[in-house]
């Protein structure tokens, strides 16, 4: 009886194994390549579509990574990049300030590394270019450990205003910076002003970096 249980033991931990190692992929840090594909979720446009290869295309249209994208500043697509089910925001702004034209030329310039990436990757990601806040979120990918005890604080640049600590996805490593974040810390985000912050790391309660003081972003309106 007990040789039964141990066998059948050991049967569900092999099955159970391939199912978390594919649970684990499926929400790893972005990492693409020039023929991945991604689908278009959501397209932040007056007529709900966008020049993808210069063709006119709608929610639910499968592209590749490295196809051109043609959004005006404001604009905005949302896509799921198929092999790991990663969220990309990309809007118009931000590929004329990166200079690129693709999803995977973006997410190079953007440098969204993941855990364990060297950390003065990050601070330039953080002070290249001012970010987008896209469809009330920002999603920036994080080299650092967090956790209860490790976390980000940003600090308002004029006034240093300490704000509690930035929300994340545990499993992507991603910091999530969203407009009701900010409301809750008494920051109301509004078109056409860009936001600067302090970005210091935390352990355990102790401030352990300063990684910019020259954080910026501005928020880019839904568009229903």
């Amino acid at each position: 009886m007990i040789m039964k249980t141990k066998k059948r033991f050991y049967i569900i931990a092999l099955l159970l194994v391939p199912i978390c190692l594919l649970l684990l992929v499926s929400n790893s840090a972005i990492d693409i390549n020039q023929n991945d594909q991604l689908r278009v979720d959501y397209v932040g446009t007056k007529s709900h579509q966008v020049k993808i290869d210069y063709v006119n295309r709608e929610k639910g249209f499968v592209f590749l990574a490295k196809s051109k994208i043609s959004l005006a500043d404001k604009e905005y697509i949302k896509a799921t990049l198929l092999k790991s089910q990663s969220i990309i925001y990309v809007c118009g702004k931000g590929l004329r300030l990166t200079k690129t034209s693709s999803i995977y030329d973006y997410i190079a310039k953007r440098g969204a590394h993941g855990k364990g990436a060297p950390r003065d990757e990050f601070k330039m990601a953080l002070e290249s270019y001012p970010w987008q806040m896209i469809n009330d979120t920002i999603l920036i990918t994080s080299p650092f450990e967090l956790d209860d005890d490790h976390y980000f604080i940003l600090t308002t640049i004029p006034g240093n205003k300490r704000l509690t600590p930035v929300e994340y996805y545990p499993i992507t490593n991603e910091l999530v910076l969203t407009k009701d974040y900010f409301k809750q810390n008494h920051i109301d985000i509004k078109e056409n002003v860009e936001y600067q912050f302090r970005v210091d790391y935390y352990n355990k309660g102790e401030c352990e970096e300063t990684i910019t003081d020259d954080f910026k972003f501005e928020y880019i309106p839904i568009i229903f």
